[in-house]
């Protein structure tokens, strides 16, 4: 883009800079225009690019809410069930993406995907905050998953891996469905956004097997739990993996995992977990096993369902070796999309 001289003469009642989709080629202290894809009038100073002004984002949909953090104000559009989000005036806009938590069985389940655009927060999987992203005049669709349905009957059924969300190109993956405890005694645990715990043990062998988490989604969750070792009339299970640590490993033919912890966003100008995995569940009786903070289920023992995930949260379920529970016992969290902008 070629550079501009403006001469006094040349105001009249307003300034105009060049327009331009991508920054000028070997600009000089002062030079200035304004980046019709960021929507925001940009200056050289300091040998970088800085922000003057920016255009406001206007738009419509989910329940809406004004707040400051850092002294910035925003608008916030929460979406705890699937909507559209009405832009009439581009601009960017950080955003929070959470899908449904996985359903029970007999181990605990995967936390769902968690994707954050906040600046100094996280996504989860241990990866750093993504870019903002640019919208621009149009209807968004808004996606929020489900929770998966957990296993009819946890020596049999695994639970259902939750639905996935999502905004625009930012999608989360649903969390694993929890495995079940019948054959073959030995269920290494399932993807998803986090993944759930394994299972191994139960039928009459003692070898000392172990089976393993299944694996979480890069930059959306983590593992879950490995199982306690192979044992001849019990076992204890793996946590689910929570978007913010891996799933707890069970030590002990009676102490199964914890789910993984899940990650804290303050987009909607309150601190809160969310996406925690579900615990795992055991056999023979004991002390139940805690779900992952931010939404995630409790484990349980002998022929009891676990606990669900908490709603919005993308929390997943607890495990527990159910024989005759309905699905509803032990469902994953719903997940939940936030999107907000400085005024």
């Amino acid at each position: 883009m070629a550079r501009t001289t403006i001469k006094a003469e040349d105001f009249g009642d307003s300034l105009q800079v060049p327009k331009s989709s991508s920054a000028p080629s070997f600009p000089s202290a002062g030079d200035m225009y304004w980046d019709t894809t960021l929507e925001e009038q940009r200056v050289w100073t300091d040998g970088q690019w800085k922000t003057l002004a920016r255009r406001t984002v206007v738009a419509t949909g989910g329940t809406e809410t004004s707040i400051t953090d850092g002294g910035v104000d925003y608008k916030v559009h929460t979406f705890t069930s699937s909507g559209t989000l009405v832009v009439t005036a581009g601009g960017q806009v950080e955003y929070l993406v959470v899908a449904g938590g996985g359903g029970g069985s007999a181990t605990g389940a995967g936390a769902g995907g968690y994707r954050c655009s906040v600046v100094g927060e996280n996504s989860g999987g241990g990866a750093s905050a993504e870019s903002k992203l640019v919208v621009t005049p149009q209807s968004y669709t808004v996606t929020v998953g489900g929770g998966g349905s957990g296993g009819a009957n946890g020596q049999i059924n695994d639970g259902d891996n939750g639905s996935p969300s999502q905004f625009s190109s930012i999608i989360a993956l649903g969390g694993a469905g929890g495995r079940n405890s019948g054959n073959p005694q030995l269920n290494n645990g399932l993807s998803g956004g986090s993944g759930s715990g394994g299972y191994a043990g139960g039928d009459g062998v003692n070898n000392n097997s172990v089976a393993y988490g299944g694996s979480g989604t890069v930059g959306q969750g983590f593992a879950g739990g490995n199982s306690a070792p192979k044992a001849s009339s019990s076992s204890s299970t793996g946590g689910g993996g929570g978007a913010g640590a891996v799933g707890g490993t069970a030590i002990a033919v009676n102490t199964a995992g914890n789910g993984g912890a899940g990650v804290t966003s303050s987009i909607d100008g309150t601190s809160t977990p969310r996406a925690g995995g579900g615990g795992g569940g055991r056999y023979t009786n004991g002390t139940s096993s805690s779900g992952g903070i931010g939404g995630g289920g409790n484990g349980s023992t002998g022929n009891s369902p676990g606990s669900s995930g908490s709603q919005n949260t993308g929390g997943g379920a607890g495990g527990a070796y159910s024989v005759s529970y309905t699905t509803a016992s032990y469902s994953g969290g719903s997940g939940i999309v936030i999107i907000r902008y400085p005024l």
